[in-house]
């Protein structure tokens, strides 16, 4: 089973994803985790996900860790997608 520990470090590797310094992130591989998957932050709104495994088999376990959008960079995200439609200056 899953860790307290080990959810907030997979939690971690996803929403530091513009950290430079991730010595302190480091993936739980002795106790097997595996990286499958980190998508790079979609252009504007932010938004990353990961996905990590570890065992085999009917022994496996899956975890996805999800950052949602920041709003922060919003506005600009909502102007690349409405600007052909809508003149939002």
């Amino acid at each position: 089973m899953v860790s307290t520990e080990e959810y907030a470090i997979l939690s971690a590797l996803v929403y530091n994803d513009t950290a430079s310094d991730k010595s302190q992130l480091a993936l739980p591989a002795a106790d097997g985790w595996r990286t499958v998957e980190i998508a790079p932050p979609e252009t504007g709104s932010g938004f990353v996900a990961g996905a990590f495994a570890k065992g085999s088999g009917s022994n496996s376990e899956i975890v996805i860790a999800i950052k949602g959008t920041d709003t922060s960079g919003l506005l600009a995200f909502l102007r690349g997608c409405f600007s052909r439609v809508v003149s939002l200056d």
